[in-house]
């Protein structure tokens, strides 16, 4: 048992792909773990259920890696100043 106080399922399916996952999951009682905004649509037309979980532990740290003397475009810039509102965003939340 886990944490949560649950069973782990005998039988696994390991699948890279989200679209065969949700396939897979509308058309059995099987779980998965995917991200909300993948099954946003299927979880309100009520073909699939999200369940509350806590997943503190998926949080992790990212990095931005660029050249340090190169001069990055505006869109590059753009992109860099989205991740760093998101993230404290995310801190504050």
């Amino acid at each position: 048992m886990d944490g949560e106080g649950i069973r782990l399922p005998v039988n696994l399916v390991e699948c890279g792909s989200i679209d065969f996952t949700r396939t897979l999951i509308r058309s059995s009682d099987h779980l998965a773990m995917l991200p909300i905004h993948a099954v946003a649509a299927d979880v309100s037309a009520g073909f699939i259920k999200a369940l509350p979980l806590d997943v503190s532990s998926l949080k992790r740290n990212i990095a931005v890696v660029f050249r340090e003397n190169a001069p990055l475009a505006a869109v590059s810039q753009d992109l860099i100043r989205c991740i760093e509102e998101t993230g404290q965003a995310l801190t504050q939340a």
